[in-house]
């Protein structure tokens, strides 16, 4: 179950559910939660995937070596 932080602080958890869809819940950078939503395999795959890429452009702009 990843958890994803976004620029905005604001957290998302993904865990898988029933005929292989994904629930995405997201957190306020206050902990509460603003947004639970569930897709089909296909469209959780792609948003996870966006998630990651955004997970590593935060931490290379974070520690250096920033990809461009």
């Amino acid at each position: 179950m990843p958890i994803f932080k976004l620029t905005s602080g604001h957290r998302v958890r993904t865990t898988p559910v029933a005929d292989g869809k994904t629930e995405f819940e997201t957190r306020n950078p206050e902990g509460e939660i603003v947004s639970t939503v569930v897709l089909p395999l296909e469209e959780a795959q792609e948003l996870i995937s966006i998630l990651r890429i955004n997970d590593a452009l935060r931490f290379a702009d974070t520690y250096g070596g920033g990809v461009r």
